[in-house]
């Protein structure tokens, strides 16, 4: 009975993870379409127009594949040097996720990945940037990695909690971000 009542509890955390991650997913596609394309106007070239439009096709699709390859990430346990479902650390899950989503190949180490890509404010950050955090205290060498979803949230593969889901507005995170990086081009 009370290895059904962990295993039921367990399955709830699961499950609770899955639609909470579904919803940040969901608000990303659904913030990325709220600024929708205005109607073709006179003074902007078809050839523009068009250009916008598959813009805004890839960054949906994009945020689908970012979210095909969360999934089997959700409740993994964390693993020093592991980049699988199965035990990931911060910079393999990562690693896995731009692979998986975006066919990128980046380094299997958090200080590597912050000389990627190019530095973004916070206040311009979006889906897929790279938040980085100096989680030892002192200097500006990152120790930590996380990918940003949505409305202040990210994952990330936590050393007590495996891959989870925080607010980078909250502590110990808000005091520890160090840097942004885009590594997608606009």
């Amino acid at each position: 009975m009370f290895i059904r009542r962990i295993t039921n509890i367990k399955l709830k955390k699961f499950i609770n993870k899955k639609i909470i991650l579904d919803i940040y997913i969901f608000a990303a596609v659904f913030v990325s379409c709220m600024t929708p394309m205005p109607y073709p106007r006179s003074d902007i070239p078809p050839r523009e127009w068009k250009r916008r439009q598959q813009t805004e096709k890839k960054q949906d699709d994009l945020v689908n594949r970012f979210a095909e390859a969360i999934k089997p990430f959700l409740d993994a346990p964390y693993l020093w040097g592991g980049d699988t479902p199965y035990g990931t650390d911060c910079s393999g899950l990562i690693m896995a996720l731009y692979a998986q989503a975006a066919d990128i190949s980046l380094p299997h180490s958090t200080a590597q990945m912050f000389k990627m890509g190019y530095p973004v404010q916070k206040k311009n950050v979006k889906f897929a940037d790279l938040l980085f955090f100096n989680t030892k205290g002192g200097g500006v060498r990152p120790s930590h990695v996380g990918l940003y979803l949505s409305k202040g949230i990210f994952l990330h593969a936590s050393v007590s909690r495996g891959v989870a889901l925080d607010s980078m507005s909250e502590s110990p995170y808000k005091h520890q971000l160090i840097g942004i990086r885009r590594i997608l081009a606009d």
